[in-house]
């Protein structure tokens, strides 16, 4: 199977194309009757694996020629990693796109950005509502996460109900926003819900993932007293995050900058949205400097070691208002997302060969995830009691981890779901259905091409193996003048692989019959399998290799 199928009159089906077995980059599909419900439509981002790439997106190439099937884009929060790709993809599904308010916002200005504000129709809907949509009802369930307005998405069809949970925990002080709605997940699972499909992020991790109303209590003793700066690196988008931190600023008698422009977007969000009510305003980058650094707690971004973030632009001395001198503090409220240690790590020693005293979560308990962790997994399982187990948003660990535990808890049905997998949840047990083409898709400049494309390839082949251009000169069939080798980004070892390969060169011209000589096409073809075969014996490399031919004509 290559192409979405389309979902018979009482079929329900699931299949991921993101976020199913990888963390990030979630895109999930419903389908009943013929049509088909979008949950998220995420990125992910460069890590040393994609060099190429500074934004990566599920591949929706087994959606064509079914756009016209697809009903709506869902939401469940303003998260990159759930939202980050719409104003990318939606040019290829135009369809409406279901959002709460905080996401609508951050929506629209990537929409804004992309020239498709008005074009794209967005529909807002309050916390807590619904919506029907043909044969699917979507209710949005709220629940706590690290951003403003998470939500659980309760679809409801003709086979049945399946709870999405998204992102989500239970915490008894999220310090922003509601709780989760314990009750109403209670009166989901005593009506009878078909599956569930679950975060999986934490599911190696015992007990409970703690609470934010915890962090401002371990915070302010690892900024009282300091004498230099105090700088707080954690994620943009965890709005209560930065709430505590602008508590722990008044506590410690300390202004509160922003350095980071995602900070800055999210945060004008968040107070337009009333989250930030009674927070003074924060310190501008550009007013920094005029403040004594022992009366400044600065938030600011790059905790995943992003390279264009501010902590990196920091280390790097290229910051233009902020720099850090030995006897500053480093606090970092956040953990390290899998994937992205080795950048981490880089900004740590950075900080710390510039004198900062850099303090992780692995040190003292100033963090707590968004995601829940095995024994509020257990709770939600024993509120929904469903008959199906979906673990989605987690890699295989994560999944497997998952999955064992809904089977310890009696779950009938317990699914290990992966991208392009085909899942038939109704009529019947649920069984796979078959798969679908997945891949990825990056932003390459201003445009969204698959990974595996030709240009791609070859920009991989020239980073890891450099690469050859050769220069040929003929007239008559007969070359003019010795062959200019251009080598890139390699080592030519003195002069010995230039002249190998215009060796080769000469001798395969001479060689060539009449017919292949005169074309341009087939004499590049040989040329350049034999100038790669030459390098591969003589500079041990396989790079890209480009021959270009220069005909004179009298």
């Amino acid at each position: 199977m290559n192409g979405l199928p389309i979902p018979g009159p009482d079929e329900l089906l699931f299949v991921p194309l993101g976020g199913s077995g990888e963390i990030g980059m979630n895109l999930n599909l419903y389908g009943y009757a013929g049509r088909w419900i979008m949950i998220d439509c995420g990125v992910s981002f460069r890590d040393e694996r994609m060099p190429e790439a500074d934004v990566v997106m599920p591949d929706i190439r087994a959606l064509e020629g079914m756009e016209d099937r697809i009903k709506a884009i869902v939401l469940t929060h303003a998260h990159e990693d759930h939202h980050g790709a719409v104003h990318h993809l939606w040019p290829r599904l135009r369809c409406p796109v279901l959002a709460t308010p905080f996401a609508a916002t951050l929506l629209r200005e990537k929409l804004s950005d992309a020239g498709l504000r008005g074009v794209v129709p967005v529909d807002q809907v309050a916390p807590g509502d619904s919506r029907q949509l043909g044969d699917f009802r979507v209710e949005y369930v709220p629940i706590t996460h690290s951003i403003p307005e998470s939500h659980a998405i309760a679809l409801t069809t003709p086979a049945g109900v399946v709870l999405h949970t998204g992102d989500w925990k239970f915490d008894p002080r999220p310090g922003l926003g509601p709780t989760t709605d314990e009750a109403r997940l209670r009166q989901l699972g005593d009506a009878g819900v078909l599956a569930i499909t679950g975060d999986s992020t934490n599911a190696l991790i015992a007990g409970e993932s703690g609470s934010e109303g915890d962090i401002a209590d371990e915070l302010v003793p690892l900024v009282e007293g300091q004498e230099g700066l105090v700088a707080v690196a954690t994620f943009a988008s965890n709005v209560a995050r930065l709430r505590t931190v602008a508590e722990v600023a008044r506590r410690c008698r300390r202004r509160m900058a922003l350095v980071g422009r995602s900070l800055w977007r999210l945060t004008d969000a968040a107070r337009t949205a009333g989250y930030l009510d009674g927070v003074p305003a924060f310190v501008k980058e550009d007013a920094i400097r005029s403040i004594p650094r022992r009366e400044l707690l600065v938030a600011c971004t790059g905790s995943q070691g992003e390279p264009r973030a501010a902590l990196s632009r920091i280390i790097e001395r290229r910051h233009r208002a902020l720099h850090f001198a030995p006897g500053d503090r480093v606090i970092f409220s956040s953990r390290v997302i899998p994937g992205n240690e080795i950048a981490v790590k880089r900004i740590w020693n950075g900080l710390t060969e510039l004198g900062c005293d850099v303090i992780t979560s692995d040190q003292a308990p100033i963090h707590v995830s968004g995601h829940p962790a095995r024994d509020e997994l257990a709770r939600m399982y024993h509120c929904i009691r469903p008959r199906i187990a979906l673990p989605v948003h987690g890699e295989p660990l994560h999944i497997r981890a998952h999955a064992n535990l809904a089977r310890s808890l009696q779950v009938p049905e317990v699914f290990e779901p992966r991208n392009g997998q085909v899942i038939r949840l109704a009529p019947g047990t649920a069984a796979e259905a078959g798969r679908v083409d997945v891949g990825r898709l990056v932003l390459d400049g201003a445009d969204v091409v698959p990974r595996e494309s030709d240009h791609l390839q070859a920009r991989r082949r020239m980073a890891h193996h450099g690469a050859v251009t050769v220069t040929m000169v003929v007239e008559d069939d007969e070359v003019l003048v010795e062959p200019r080798i251009t080598l890139h980004g390699l080592d030519p070892a003195g002069s010995g692989a230039r002249v190998d390969i215009a060796e080769t060169v000469l001798s395969v011209w001479d060689g060539l019959p009449a017919g292949q000589s005169e074309d341009d096409g087939q004499a590049r073809a040989v040329l350049e399998k034999a100038v790669r075969r030459t390098c591969r014996r003589s500079l041990f490399k396989q790079p890209d290799v480009v021959v270009e031919l220069i005909r004179l004509k009298d």
